[in-house]
């Protein structure tokens, strides 16, 4: 007992010192805690209806395009013609015209192992990134299944960082600086509850926010906007921006376990998976966003047609309008 006495005041004094440099090193690094939301909707297309908290990105919009290139037309379920997911996503609301090539990496092909490989390869070298979604997923030698995969990068700087209100709030006061003025142009300002801006960048990124947005998709919210009024932030003007810093994953159930046709061969997609993870404080941000989905190759469930009892018959000309004899059978033994 007398000798952990003597050692206990060098004990916390190494703790103490660990704490600290744990915490330094962790500010030097601008380490700020990721959330992981759960209570969010990710949507996969810009005319997928919003409600309340929604995210898009258009990462999965790029492999259905994929898909659609591969079967060469629109997709139609066999057994859900009318799926408004699919109508929506069909439409290619958001291509590759709509981003440049050095944002994002997409493949597709059998989900063999070498596949996997050159994706692998592929957003390490393009990105230095390694994927979070491939290993949900299983690939197999001499696979005739399909897999659709992209990925999304984005980083950006503010032309000058903006001032940090505090832990959750960065932007611009009455007593900032006025070159920080030059980070912000106003789109318009039509009274307190409905106004829009465009913050700059050192990058081709503009990050535009929007208070009192009118649509039902965030197409129809963006199409409401005029990006070529561009108005200077005034010196007596203030701006409060929250921080993000946030990563999702999400599922389109809606379009899962539905059979579709390639080249007259019978396909359903066996799973779908898209994740998003966003970071933006008064510097600037990131964006990184992965998508991918999993078609697997299936026969065409035999369909039965049966006419041993409880069926009609008609019997006409083959270029007439109406036939000239019916049979409604209700129970075929009363005919025997």
């Amino acid at each position: 007992m007398k000798k952990v006495k003597e050692y206990l005041p060098t004990f916390l004094l190494v703790v103490g010192l660990l704490i600290c440099l744990v915490y330094f090193y962790l500010k030097e690094n601008n380490y700020e805690k990721v959330i992981v939301l759960d209570d969010v909707e990710i949507v996969p297309t810009l005319i997928s209806n919003v409600e309340n908290n929604t995210i898009w990105c258009g990462t999965f919009q790029l492999i259905w395009n994929d898909l659609q290139e591969e079967v060469g037309s629109d997709i139609v379920f066999l057994d859900d013609m009318e799926n408004q997911m699919v109508l929506d996503l069909n439409q290619r609301t958001f291509t590759e015209n709509d981003i440049s090539d050095n944002y994002y990496y997409k493949n597709y092909g059998f989900m063999t192992p070498s596949l996997k490989d050159e994706i692998e390869k592929g957003i390490s070298e393009k990105f230095q990134e390694t994927s979070n979604i491939l290993n949900n997923f299983e690939f197999q030698e001499d696979s005739k299944d399909y897999f659709f995969y992209t990925m999304l990068v984005v980083d950006f700087e503010f032309l000058k960082p903006f001032d940090n209100i505090n832990n959750n709030i960065f932007g611009i006061t009455n007593d900032s600086l006025e070159e920080l003025n030059q980070n912000v142009k106003v789109l318009y300002y039509l009274d307190d509850e409905n106004y829009a801006v465009l913050l700059k960048t050192t990058t081709d990124t503009e990050v535009i926010l929007v208070k009192g947005e009118s649509g039902n998709n965030f197409l129809e919210m963006y199409q409401s906007l005029n990006l070529e009024n561009q108005e200077d932030f005034l010196s007596d003007d203030i701006i409060s921006i929250s921080k993000f810093n946030f990563e999702v994953e999400g599922s389109f159930d809606e379009i899962e376990e539905k059979e579709f046709l390639i080249n007259d061969e019978s396909y359903t997609i066996a799973k779908t998976m898209q994740t998003i993870k966003f970071k933006m404080n008064n510097t600037g941000g990131s964006l990184k966003s992965e998508a991918g989905m999993e078609v697997n190759k299936g026969s065409i469930s035999n369909r039965v047609f049966d006419f041993t009892d409880d069926f009609t018959l008609f019997l006409k000309e083959e270029d007439k309008s109406l036939p000239y004899f019916a049979i409604n059978i209700d129970n075929i033994e009363d005919f025997r």
